[in-house]
């Protein structure tokens, strides 16, 4: 077939050129074969009887122009029949490389299975190493266990000796030491008060010290302040003294120019000069005599400041005489209170004498009455000695009567605690099988939950297995989509069904609904990805339905799988495909289609009620649709979004809420997407699985060493029932015996009594006589405690006295007195402290009156001196009015005046600013005296301070050595009862700390008892566990993966390798259907290329067809410009070249007269030179002829390729 397709395209196209052209290139001649000749006649004589040749322009124009249209149609059907082509080519591929995959992967679920067998022989075997290692394990573990239960016990007897050791060397130590805590916790608080006491006298000395030197620092400040005021006041009268000498100076110059003036002014003789003159030095007299006067005044108020200065130093020294003084009395009047205390205490010790004679002489008269007591005691003695033995004696027979009513009680006693024991022990035996009971119902709970957890490891770990196989097959389930979800949740699933359906058809169509479905396409409405944003849409329509009252639609592989198969249909088709028995809304290129299906469609259903328009709207509204599926697509032209609902009495199978469905699309998704993560927490769900399976093992280890200890209980309690029993039987016997020996007994206590009574009678005479000698001496014992408690009153008084004394004491020595004053000295040192304190008062009040005076005096003067100013200043202004006039005449009369005149008063001014500054420097000088005074008293005081500061450190510090004195007695009678209180702590201690180790080492052998015990089950179990491993090991051994293909197995240990058999038969399965669903894209790809080829043959046709209609059309325009340019030559016959032209034009035509269809001429094969008329077409011909062979020539290539 293609090799005669290429035969005819190349006869088409040779003869075309042929046709067309008389400029066919030797190499295309060349290439035909005799053939192809053949094949060209023939075609042309098809054309020739098809089609007649144009015979003038017109006919040759309108054959042109069919060609063309024709070579259009048949250019655009080569275009659809390529593309058909394609299309058909990218489906072969597509089905060609699916089927390679279901190849590839039944090959692989071959090499699973058989890998799979393989492990299950390898786990079986590793599973019997392992309980062989674990009862080995186990075993040694026993051995070493029972090693150390051994060791434990020794361990425990040696720690109860070393307790009872402890116990013996605590109560010998009890009985050595007599000393209590609480003797030692009073030890201890008085060294803690002690210390106190020594502290705060620390602190307080501490504490003076640092008063002592922080008042040091203020007196040695305040005697650099006294020193700096002393040295300012000298500085202010040297000041002082300087500016004098200035006023002195000034008042020269100006006596020597007034001197001058006055010469001047002698010799001026006016009589108006002369009266100015004269007024002038009146009130020159006037001002000096009133400068006099003010200088008196001044001097008169500094004179006044001296003497207040002087009377207020006087008045700070008279106050420091009577702070002295009032000290000095202070100090006098705890010289006498201390000597009043000593006379107290003296007083007091004499009267203590007194009392300690009385004391004595009472005691000697008690000692008297004392040894008469004693003889009557003595006498007492005798007769209650006799009436002892009488009564012992009765005593002895009523010990023996009591005995034997003791004997008669114990075995009483002991056969009622026979009695209570047997009922005891009884009890016992019902708890024991009470608590065998609870103990095999717990062994029963507890295989129970064993056996749970047994199914928990199980099933954890086939998901373990499961998600270690999907990881390693994760990107296999991928490609599978939604088919691999379905499968995973059910090998059986319905949707299953649905996507391989082959005959299931939409109307009109010829292949099934489910070959338009790609699994493996990411495009593809099954894949992971689309799946999962469809289901995003259902939550989606869900929540619209909620919103207006309805109740959510439930979800189901079914109708998820009805939805892709459907979505991926309609996106070719772009239609609904109605091949379910199923609502459909249907949208194509919106990414949320819920925008024109709800909302859109809404709100024409609420504005117009139409339903014709809303069809979508009102399917996500229905009530009475219960389920739902949802495929997105972006195969075929843009992206595709179906959703399918259903009732609920279709396509409902394993059908879920939304929320339950996605949980289990999510969980799916997660574990191909993310096997790693997934396979991690099923490893750990794993792990805890056999933790839980652990633990319920160790619970029915407990309930099985439970029900052992019940059982032993119950036969111990059986035998000391029988023990119990035996006890009855004596003791009913000893009973008998006891009371006949009690009668015999009670016959002897009568015969005694009598005996007993006259010894009871010579008590009761001895003790009458004892009992008056007990009452002398009581009464002189009173006598003895009078004088006794007088005497503790009068140590009383005299302790307080002492108190008061050495109060006294210390108060005298704080001072700074007389501590061995007398009572004489003491009264003379008051009353002289009385009287300088007297005296210091009346110097004080009179030094206080001296400063009020020198004070008023001072304002006294201060006034005059303020009023001689106020003078001096009227003087001042008339004279400066004198002046004034004067110089006035002076000016008008001689101008040596009224320079000599300038001079005077500058002479005057110089002197007035001299005088000012002796008036400040003045001012300073008392100031300085004020400060210097001021200085001086701050100093005294701090001094004074000081004073009292240092003997408060002096007492302090005497104090503080007595508390040290004290601690340290606190501190030996403390360290003497501790090191006595320590001892018995010590065994105490070691007592308490054998006692817990004699515990612990007997919990210790306890518990490694206990451990031997368990493992000792644990290994009985391990030896069942080990003979099952080994037993499926040989059943592992002999599984075969041929004959599992053929029969399945049945070993509930090893059926599930019947799935990896039932997954290779799926893949074997799937690869047959896909190998057949493969043949349909082959011949279609078959028919298409034919199609394809006929095409381009029938296009290289009309384009061959159309180049000869354009060379005849060319060559019937070249005769119409021939005979043009003939006519034209002929009008122009002078031009040799126009004739010329002519002449070529007939040649021309006459070469165009000569064409032959048939035969290719060799002339024809060469143009002329100058041969121009026909040029272009001949050339646009060669040029189409040369492209057809070309084109001609790659077909055949790929043909043959």
């Amino acid at each position: 077939m293609k090799k005669k397709t290429v035969k005819k395209v190349t006869t088409v196209i040779a003869a075309s050129a042929v046709a067309a052209s008389t400029m066919i290139t030797p190499a295309i001649a060349a290439g035909q074969s005799a053939e192809d000749d053949e094949d060209g006649k023939q075609q042309n004589q098809q054309q020739s009887k098809g089609k007649a040749a144009a015979s003038n322009i017109k006919e040759a124009k309108i054959q042109l122009e069919a060609a063309k249209e024709a070579n259009q149609k048949t250019a655009a059907e080569e275009k659809q029949a390529k593309a058909d082509y394609e299309e058909a080519k990218k489906q072969k591929a597509e089905a060609l490389e699916t089927a390679q995959k279901a190849i590839d992967n039944a090959e692989q679920a071959k090499a699973n299975a058989r890998n799979t067998f393989s492990e299950a022989v390898t786990n079986a075997s590793n599973e019997n190493v392992e309980a062989t290692k674990k009862m080995n394990q186990l075993q040694a573990n026993k051995q070493e266990d029972e090693l150390t239960a051994a060791q434990k016990k020794q361990a425990a007897d040696a720690a109860e000796q070393a307790a009872q050791l402890a116990k013996d060397t605590l109560e010998q130590t009890e009985k050595s030491v007599k000393v209590s805590e609480e003797d030692v916790r009073n030890k201890q608080e008085a060294l803690e008060d002690a210390k106190k006491n020594l502290t705060q006298a620390q602190t307080a000395v501490d504490n003076t010290k640092n008063n002592v030197e922080e008042q040091k620092k203020k007196v040695e400040e305040a005697r650099k302040t006294v020193d700096q005021a002393t040295e300012a006041l000298n500085v202010a009268i040297d000041v002082k003294n300087q500016a004098q000498e200035k006023v002195n100076l000034a008042q020269e110059q100006l006596d020597q120019a007034a001197q001058a003036l006055a010469k001047a002014q002698a010799e001026a003789q006016s009589p108006e000069y002369k009266k100015a003159l004269q007024e002038v030095e009146e009130a020159q007299t006037a001002l000096s005599q009133s400068e006099i006067t003010k200088n008196e005044k001044q001097n008169a108020v500094d004179a006044a400041k001296a003497l207040l200065a002087e009377a207020q130093n006087k008045a700070a020294s008279a106050e420091d005489e009577n702070t002295k003084a009032q000290k000095e009395t202070e100090i006098a009047q705890a010289e006498a209170e201390l000597v009043k205390a000593g006379e107290a205490l003296q007083s007091s010790e004499a009267d203590i004498t007194v009392k300690k004679q009385a004391l004595a002489s009472a005691q000697e008269t008690l000692q008297s009455l004392q040894a008469a007591k004693d003889q009557k005691d003595t006498a007492l003695s005798q007769a209650q000695n006799d009436f002892q033995q009488a009564q012992t004696e009765i005593e002895r027979i009523q010990s023996e009567v009591s005995a034997k009513e003791a004997e008669v009680a114990k075995a009483e006693a002991n056969l009622s605690a026979a009695k209570t024991a047997y009922e005891t022990e009884q009890n016992n035996q019902k708890a024991g099988e009470a608590e065998q009971a609870d103990a095999e119902q717990q062994l029963e709970n507890a295989k129970k939950t064993q056996s749970e957890a047994e199914e928990k490891v199980t099933e954890a770990q086939k998901v373990y297995d499961r998600m270690v196989e999907a990881q390693k097959n994760a990107q296999a389930l991928a490609l599978k989509g939604s088919y691999g979800f379905f499968a995973y949740k059910d090998k059986d699933n319905k949707a299953l069904d649905i996507l391989e359906d082959t005959k299931l058809k939409a109307a009109g169509d010829k292949v099934a609904i489910s070959s338009y479905t790609e699994i493996g396409n990411e495009d593809d409405a099954t894949s992971l990805e689309n799946m999962k944003l469809a289901l995003e849409f259902i939550k989606k329509c869900n929540d619209l339905r909620v919103e207006n009252g309805l109740e959510p639609l439930k979800v189901s592989d079914e109708m998820m799988a009805i939805s892709q198969v459907q979505a991926n249909w309609s996106a070719f088709n772009r239609t609904h495909s109605r091949t379910y028995y199923v609502g459909e809304n249907l949208a194509w290129g919106y990414q949320d289609p819920f925008g024109v299906w709800y909302d859109s469609e809404k709100k024409v259903y609420e504005e117009t009620g139409s339903e014709s328009r809303t069809g979508h709207y009102r399917n996500i509204v229905n009530k009475k649709w219960a389920m739902t599926g949802f495929a997105v697509t972006a195969r075929g032209n843009g992206l595709t979004t179906e959703q399918s609902f259903g009732y609920a009495e279709y396509y409902s199978a394993n059908a879920k809420s939304f929320e339950e469905y996605n949980q289990e699309f999510q969980e799916y998704y997660n574990l191909v997407m993310n096997s790693s993560a997934d396979t991690s927490q099923a490893l750990e769900a794993l792990n805890t699985a056999k933790q839980e399976l652990e633990e319920a093992q160790k619970q029915v280890e407990a309930a099985v060493w439970a029900i052992e200890q019940a059982k032993q209980k119950q036969a111990e309690a059986s035998a000391k029932m029988q023990q119990k029993q035996q006890e009855i039987n004596n003791n009913t016997q000893a009973v008998q015996e006891a009371q006949e020996k009690l009668a015999q007994a009670q016959q002897k206590h009568s015969q005694s009594a009598e005996a007993n009574a006259a010894a009871h009678t010579a008590v009761e005479k001895a003790e009458k006589e004892a009992q008056e000698a007990r009452q002398a001496v009581k009464t002189q014992q009173q006598a003895v405690d009078q004088a006794q408690n007088e005497l503790n009153l009068v140590q009383a008084s005299q302790e307080e006295k002492q108190k008061n004394y050495d109060y006294a004491f210390a108060k005298v020595k704080a001072l700074g007195g007389n501590t061995s004053a007398t009572a004489e000295s003491a009264a003379t040192h008051q009353t002289q402290a009385e009287a300088a304190l007297a005296q210091a008062r009346a110097e004080k009040i009179a030094a206080e009156n001296e400063v009020n005076q020198k004070q008023t005096l001072l304002n006294q003067a201060q006034v005059e001196s303020d009023a001689a100013d106020e003078n001096v200043k009227a003087k001042e202004n008339a004279l400066e009015k004198a002046e004034n006039a004067l110089k006035q005449l002076e000016a008008e009369t001689n101008s040596s005046i009224v320079k000599k005149r300038a001079d005077v008063d500058e002479k005057q001014n110089a002197l007035d600013i001299a005088e000012k500054e002796l008036e400040e420097k003045n001012v300073s000088i008392s100031d300085a005296v004020e400060q210097k005074n001021k200085a001086e008293q701050a100093l005294e005081e701090q001094e004074a301070e000081l004073s009292v500061l240092q003997r408060e450190l002096a007492a302090q510090t005497e104090d503080a050595a007595a508390a040290q004195i004290e601690v340290d007695k606190k501190q030996a009678a403390y360290d003497e009862i501790k090191a006595m209180i320590m001892q018995l702590l010590h065994a105490q201690a070691d007592y308490n700390q054998k006692q817990q180790e004699e515990v612990t080492a007997k919990t210790e052998y306890k518990n490694a008892q206990n451990i031997v015990n368990t493992l000792e089950a644990a290994l009985a179990d391990a030896k069942d566990t080990q003979a099952e491993a080994q037993s499926k090991e040989e059943r592992a051994k002999a599984l075969s993966y041929d004959a599992a293909f053929l029969n399945q197995i049945i070993d509930p240990d090893f059926t599930y390798l019947n799935d990896e058999i039932s997954k290779v038969k799926d893949a074997q399965s799937r690869e047959a259907l896909l190998q057949k669903a493969n043949d349909a894209p082959k011949q279609k790809a078959a028919e298409s290329e034919e199609a394809y080829g006929q095409a381009k043959l029938e296009n290289v046709r009309t384009l061959a067809e159309l180049a000869v209609a354009q060379t005849t059309y060319d060559k019937y325009l070249a005769e119409q410009k021939a005979q043009e340019a003939a006519a034209q030559a002929k009008a122009d016959e002078e031009s040799r070249k126009e004739t010329e032209k002519i002449r070529q034009v007939f040649e021309q035509k006459d070469a165009a007269d000569k064409y032959d269809n048939s035969k290719i001429s060799q002339k024809a094969m060469s143009v002329k030179t100058g041969d121009k008329a026909n040029a272009g077409g001949m050339l646009a011909v060669a040029g189409v002829a040369g492209m057809i062979a070309a084109l001609a020539k790659k077909i055949k290539r790929r043909e043959q390729d």
